[in-house]
Parts: C-alpha cells; sequence; structure tokens
C-alpha cells in the first residue's frame, strides 16, 4: 500500500486494526485511538501522528502556514508581514494598515467607521463618514462625539436705582445685573447656568468717584445740581465644561446711568453775605439827678434776648454758606422830667424877675438844661430835650448802618465757610451758623461799641445846636412873661 493511499485510508477510517494477507495477523499502529485520527497538518504512520508542515510552520484550519505568517483562524495570511483581523470575520490586512470591520484602513490617511475608512479630514458618526460633524459634536480621533455648544443666551441684562441726595449725605446706588447663559449637548441636553458679573461704578461727582461691588455706596458733593453715576457691568465667562470649538459665553457689556440730583438741606435757601444793624429805642433810660434827658446804650445785653437780638443764619452760595446778620440792640432815650421843671409857656413857677435872664441866656446859648443856683431849681423843656437826645440817637444809627455795616462785611468771622463733607459744622445751613455765632456775635458787639464810641466822639455840640431853636422859642416866652410883668430888661430878650 503506498503512502498516498494510506493517508486516504486513514482519513477515513483512522489507524484501524489490519489483517495482514500473508499471516492473517492483525496490527495495531500507534496512532491515536479508535475514532480519533490525527490532529490538522498531522499524518498517521506506523509511528504515530507525523507533523505534515515543515519546521516552525502553524496549521491554520488544516493548511500549513509558513513560519511568521499569521493565521486569521481561518485563512493563513500570504506575507509574513501581514496583520490577521478577526473583528467581523477573518481576513487579512496588509502590512501597517488597520482592520475595520472587514476593510483595511491606512492609519496614516484614514480612520475606520463602522466597515467603512473615512479619509483624512472626514469624521466618523453613526457609522457614515461626514466632512463635518452635526452640531454640538466635535472630532476626537476619527469619531464625533457629543460636546456642549455654549451660547450667550440672552444678553447681559437689568437696571440701576440712582438716589437722588441732600449735600454731603451718603447713599447708596443699587443694581440688578444677571447674565444666564446657555448650553446643548449634542445628542441631548440642555442647561442655563449663569455668569459671574462685574461692576464698574462712576460719579462726575462726590466721594468715591469709583467702585466695583454691586451696589456704590456714595457721598454726595458739598455743591447742590446734578451728578452722574454711571455703571458699566460685564460678564466673567466662567469655564465652559465640555465646551464644542468656537463656543463662547461672553457677552458685550452693558451701560446704564441715572442722575442724582443734590438738592439743599432742609430748611436751606440760597443767598449773599450781609449785615443789617439796627436799634429800637425803649425810651427808659436812668435819669441822674444832673440831667434833663439822657440816652443809655446798654451793652452787652443792649442786643441781647429779651430786648434785642443777634440772629446769624447761613445761606448756600456756590458750595459754601454766606452768612447774614441781622441785629436789633436796645437804646433809652427821654427826658428826665423830674429832675427839671418843664418850661412851656414860660410863665410856669419858679421863673422870676431874678432868674429868668439866666435861663433865657442858657436856653439861647447854652445845653437848654439850666440849674439856678446850688440845690436850686432846674429848668428845661422835655420837647426841646428829646429833640436833643434824638440827635445823639441819630449819630448812633447812622454810624451804624453804613460805616459799621461795612466794617462788620469784611471781618473774617463773616468769611464764606466751604462746606466740607468731613465736618460735620459745615455740612448744614444750621450747624454752620451755630459754629459761626461766637465769632460773628463778637464782631456784632464790637460794631455797636464803635457806633456808641462814634457817638462820644461827637459830643454835644451837634445836639444843642439841633434843640436851638425849640429853645428859644421858649426863652422867647419867658421874655414875653418878663416884659409882661415889667420886669428888669435882660439883654438876651429882644
Amino acid at each position: 500500500m503506498d503512502k498516498t493511499s494510506y493517508r486516504v485510508l486513514t482519513l477515513t477510517v483512522g489507524c484501524m486494526l489490519l489483517l495482514s494477507t500473508t499471516a492473517q495477523q492483525v496490527i495495531a499502529w500507534p496512532c491515536r485511538p479508535p475514532g480519533e485520527p490525527c490532529g490538522d497538518c498531522y499524518t498517521c504512520t506506523e509511528t504515530g501522528c507525523e507533523w505534515d508542515c515543515t519546521t516552525g510552520a502553524t496549521c491554520c484550519n488544516g493548511s500549513c502556514c509558513n513560519s511568521g505568517n499569521c493565521c486569521n483562524s481561518t485563512t493563513c495570511c500570504s506575507n509574513s508581514d501581514d496583520v490577521c483581523c478577526t473583528d467581523s470575520g477573518s481576513y487579512c490586512c496588509p502590512s501597517g494598515y488597520t482592520c475595520c470591520e472587514g476593510s483595511c484602513c491606512d492609519p496614516a490617511t484614514e480612520t475606520c467607521c463602522a466597515g467603512s475608512c473615512c479619509s483624512a479630514g472626514q469624521c466618523c458618526h453613526a457609522g457614515v463618514c461626514v466632512d463635518t460633524c452635526p452640531n454640538c459634536y466635535e472630532c476626537v480621533d476619527g469619531d464625533c462625539v457629543p460636546c456642549k455648544c455654549w451660547d450667550v443666551g440672552g444678553p447681559i441684562s437689568g437696571s440701576i436705582s440712582v438716589q437722588d441726595a441732600k449735600l454731603c449725605e451718603e447713599k447708596t446706588h443699587t443694581s440688578s445685573i444677571s447674565d444666564p447663559d446657555h448650553w446643548f449637548l449634542g445628542g441631548d441636553g440642555h442647561g442655563y447656568p449663569s455668569d459671574s458679573i462685574t461692576y464698574s461704578w462712576t460719579a462726575s461727582d462726590g466721594t468715591p468717584v469709583t467702585s466695583t461691588t454691586a451696589n456704590f455706596t456714595w457721598t454726595a458733593p458739598p455743591c447742590t445740581g446734578p451728578v452722574t453715576i454711571s455703571l458699566t457691568a460685564n460678564d466673567v465667562p466662567d469655564a465652559m465644561d465640555n465646551p464644542c470649538p468656537g463656543s463662547t459665553r461672553d457677552d458685550s457689556a452693558i451701560n446704564r446711568s441715572g442722575t442724582s440730583t443734590v438738592s439743599l438741606p432742609t430748611d436751606c435757601v440760597t443767598g449773599t453775605k450781609s449785615v443789617s444793624l439796627n436799634s429800637h429805642d425803649e425810651g427808659a433810660p436812668s435819669c441822674p439827678s444832673s440831667k434833663c434827658g439822657n440816652t443809655q446804650f446798654n451793652y452787652p445785653w443792649g442786643i441781647s434776648s429779651p430786648h434785642g437780638s443777634v440772629r446769624v443764619t447761613a445761606k448756600y452760595n456756590e458750595c459754601k454758606w454766606a452768612f447774614q446778620v441781622t441785629a436789633d440792640g436796645r437804646t433809652d432815650t427821654s427826658a428826665c422830667p423830674s429832675n427839671y421843671i418843664n418850661v412851656v409857656q414860660g410863665s410856669e413857677s419858679g421863673i422870676t424877675e431874678t432868674n429868668y435872664c439866666s435861663i433865657v441866656n442858657n436856653f439861647k446859648n447854652g445845653d437848654g438844661c439850666v440849674q439856678i443856683g446850688t440845690g436850686g431849681p432846674r429848668f428845661s423843656n422835655t420837647l426841646c430835650v428829646e429833640i436833643h437826645e434824638a440827635k445823639h440817637l441819630e449819630y448812633f444809627n447812622d454810624e451804624l448802618d453804613p460805616n459799621q455795616v461795612n466794617w462788620l462785611l469784611v471781618q473774617s468771622s463773616m468769611d464764606d465757610m466751604t462746606i466740607d463733607c468731613g465736618n460735620s459744622d459745615t455740612t448744614t445751613c444750621g450747624a454752620a451758623a451755630l459754629a459761626r455765632v461766637p465769632s460773628i456775635g463778637a464782631d456784632v458787639l464790637m460794631a455797636y461799641n464803635n457806633a456808641v464810641d462814634y457817638v462820644d466822639a461827637k459830643g454835644e455840640t451837634g445836639p444843642i445846636l439841633a434843640a436851638k431853636s425849640c429853645f428859644t422859642i421858649i426863652a422867647g416866652k419867658i421874655c414875653a412873661h418878663a416884659a409882661s410883668q415889667g420886669w428888669t430888661s435882660c439883654t438876651h430878650c429882644p
């Protein structure tokens, strides 16, 4: 039996018992047990299962596969550097290629996409090679994978509330700003996160003039008028989770502005510096026995309550307080009729032939207040005395205004006060006036005293001349009475 027929026999019946034709003897070959032939690529021989392939080769589905060649379970790849693929059946790919579910892709220029090779620049989406991934997908290693499409959603929105203020008043301007963004995930999903906000406040006046907080605490300036309050609000594009290329959540900044009207504190008004110095006569001077009349200036209480007053007010004038002063001082001017015989008709008791000429001489050439002898009676005329004293008062009032008014206006106590928001004595008209009262009050008293000094300096000449015509009339009546009585003539009578 030749080897070929033997191979057929062994493949058909395995290692079976053979009956020798000559010796009729059963010979058992040393193969596998009956019914278990040698494996693929083996032959059953007298000595056992013999390897059919060359040394180093492998058996590939019953065929010998040369050393180094790859077997993919059904096929022996023809080249030693071929790649065996088993991802979709069994197949071979050339060296350097990648298996792609039945296709072989060149990794240098292609990517695998469900059995197709996508060319450079293409990406695999849902098993199809596409030039561009759908919206909210991005190409990662050749595959379209979901990503978050971020967008600005809506613009930054909101408003500010600007407060009006009094001079130097602290106010808080508020804001209500928001910036909701949006993302959409490829395949499914939405989100609406909010960005952080930055704030940039500015004020055209006041302090501070800038702020970076959501609400702006601000002190109004010391000047009335409009102040522009502005806010620039911008978003801080917070981190984007898994963003698609080109996504952004950066909005444009918005600007908001308003006007804060700065006005005067309650009960304060505008005005300029002024002084008014006055006097009023209460007609109750002290009357020393030697005087027929008296003009009296009572200081310091003469311009203090209850008889007089000094009123200091502060008026707003171009970011300063201007002071207005009104003073009313008490004077006492009157005749002292209890100290003399009031001569009206010229025939009053006490006028005699021996003294009438002296009385007439004094009335015409003196001060109109004449005493006859030591401890004797004093003669005068109340109306004429009042004219005399009124002249003293006239001097006083004429000196007060304009001279002492002008003097007071240029004193440092009357200088305008600059409004300083850091000094509470200057922030309201009431506080300013109260702070300045001591110095202004002292200067007002000085002005009244200056007027009194002026009256003293003028002396009695003017008052005597003012009353001369009045006393001359009374002297004429005395002369007439003397003549009617046949008294000795007087050189001072006509």
